[in-house]
C-alpha cells in the first residue's frame, strides 16, 4: 500500500535516490518500476555514438517531423496514415521511412547505454542479488510495410513486445516466444 515515486530524468542519474529508498525502506516488500526514460519531445537525448549520423539525416525531406511535435510532428502522420492521405505511394516515403529508422535505431542504441549504466550501478551496490528483474517494452514499432510510428501502432490489436525476466537463482536462461 506503499507508493514512492521519483522524477523524471535519465535513468540512471535515477538509481542513487531509488538505492537510498531501497536502503530505507529495506525491512518491507520492494517493487521498484525504473522506467527507462522515453526520448519524448524534444528528442534530444541521441547516444553519442550515432549523433553525426543523426545531424547528416534529410529530416527536412519528409512532410513529418520525427523528432518533435511540432506542425509536422509524428502525431500528424498517424492521423494522415489512418486516413489514407499518405503513405507507400507517397513521393517521400522512402526518405521518411529511413529517417524514421534511423532515428529508431539510435534511440535503441541510447537506452541500451542508459540501461546498462543504470544496471551497473544496480549490480555494483548489490540490488540485484536475490532480485526478479522484469524488462519489458511498454509499446512497440513493427517498422514493418506499412508502418507506422508508436501511437498509431497502439491502435493495433497485437503489438509485438520483448520482456526479458532475470534472476539466476530461479530462471534458466532460453527464449520463449508466445502471445
Amino acid at each position: 500500500g506503499y507508493l514512492k515515486m521519483f522524477g523524471e530524468g535519465q535513468t540512471p542519474a535515477m538509481v542513487p535516490e531509488i538505492l537510498e529508498w531501497a536502503e530505507a525502506n529495506g525491512t518491507s516488500n520492494q517493487l521498484i518500476h525504473l522506467h527507462v526514460n522515453d526520448l519524448h519531445d524534444p528528442y534530444s537525448l541521441w547516444a553519442d555514438t550515432c549523433s553525426d549520423a543523426m545531424n547528416a539525416l534529410p529530416l527536412e525531406a519528409c512532410a513529418y517531423n520525427w523528432v518533435s511535435h511540432d506542425d509536422r510532428g509524428t502525431l500528424t502522420v498517424d492521423d494522415d496514415l489512418a486516413s489514407g492521405a499518405w503513405g507507400v505511394s507517397s513521393a517521400d516515403y522512402d526518405t521518411c521511412k529511413a529517417s524514421l529508422q534511423a532515428l529508431y535505431a539510435c534511440e535503441v542504441r541510447y537506452q541500451d547505454d542508459s540501461l546498462a549504466e543504470a544496471w551497473g550501478l544496480l549490480s555494483d551496490a548489490g540490488f540485484l542479488e536475490g532480485t526478479l528483474v522484469v524488462i519489458a517494452a511498454d509499446h512497440g514499432e513493427g517498422l514493418l510495410d506499412p508502418w507506422a510510428n508508436h501511437s498509431f501502432d497502439l491502435r493495433a490489436s497485437v503489438t509485438r513486445n520483448w520482456v526479458l525476466v532475470w534472476d539466476p537463482t530461479r530462471l534458466a536462461p532460453g527464449t520463449v516466444s508466445a502471445p
